[in-house]
């Protein structure tokens, strides 16, 4: 189970480098990732199934956002394990391939669910506009763009889906381009004949590093549920209300009925 590629190395001293470079690097991240994935989507998926009742398609993506990141994070505790114990696996042929089709599996999920919810949320914000019944397209073009410099300097509600597509952006620079582009690099640098072994080290710690990031989308996903818009805080706000009343009730005492020949008493 190598994730650095299949290079050939000349040298024994450049295996060894490489190989404690990704021991710690990855069981280091991992173990950070793992934790803040589990507990940030654990969390967020506990409260959108609180509140399935307010069903939205919105909420559908996010769901699922979650649930992949979660799959992919139980996962990731294997993985420590294999790097720890430097490129030892206790777990058996199909745990292997397994962790690793999780991790590509939320890899590429997070991808189609961010863009779905970015595309929508883009609709959401343009949809009011399209509505105005203008004459040419001309002022149309005028209409929108001062809708949009007026809803971006006055609007809070607005600024939070933007603050989403910031996020959303982030996430795919952050996590998903160095991944492919270095992939890209990669894939061409194995079809050189020559391969100094510099330049070999080099490459396969630019693998490490960008699939870690790549890895490390699941705690930005999080994020994205606080920046999708007042729906999912609204169902934040009640899941603390539920959770705070739930705490805080003390069952009230039953009150009894006079017997025959008792008189209540009155002030």
């Amino acid at each position: 189970m190598d994730e650095t590629g299949n290079l050939t190395v000349s040298s024994a001293t450049c295996h060894d480098t490489i190989d404690d470079f990704r021991n710690q690097v990855y069981s280091t991240l991992y173990s950070m990732i793992s934790v803040v994935g589990f507990f940030g989507n654990g969390f967020v998926l506990y409260v959108l199934i609180k509140t399935y009742h307010e069903k939205s398609a919105f909420q559908v993506y996010m769901i699922n956002l979650a649930v992949a990141d979660l799959l992919c994070v139980c996962t990731l505790p294997l993985r420590v394990v294999y790097y720890v114990h430097k490129g030892i696996w206790f777990f058996g042929d199909f745990l292997c391939r397994l962790s690793t089709y999780a991790l590509y599996v939320n890899l590429y999920c997070s991808i189609f669910f961010m863009t779905a919810m970015s595309f929508f949320r883009c609709i959401a914000i343009v949809f009011p506009v399209q509505n105005i019944n203008l004459v040419t397209q001309k002022k149309a073009r005028f209409v929108c763009i001062g809708i949009w410099i007026f809803v971006i300097l006055t609007s809070s509600p607005f600024l939070m889906a933007v603050g989403m597509i910031v996020v959303v952006t982030a996430a795919f620079l952050v996590s998903f381009m160095p991944y492919h582009i270095q992939r890209t690099i990669h894939l061409h640098f194995l079809h050189n004949e020559t391969k100094p072994c510099d330049s070999v080290l080099r490459m396969q710690k630019s693998v490490v590093i960008t699939l870690s990031l790549a890895a490390s989308n699941c705690c930005f996903d999080p994020l994205l549920y606080f920046f999708s818009g007042g729906n999912f805080r609204k169902r934040l706000s009640t899941f603390r209300k539920h959770s705070l009343s739930s705490m805080t009730y003390v069952p009230r005492k039953k009150a009894s009925l006079p017997e025959k020949g008792e008189e209540i008493c009155k002030v």
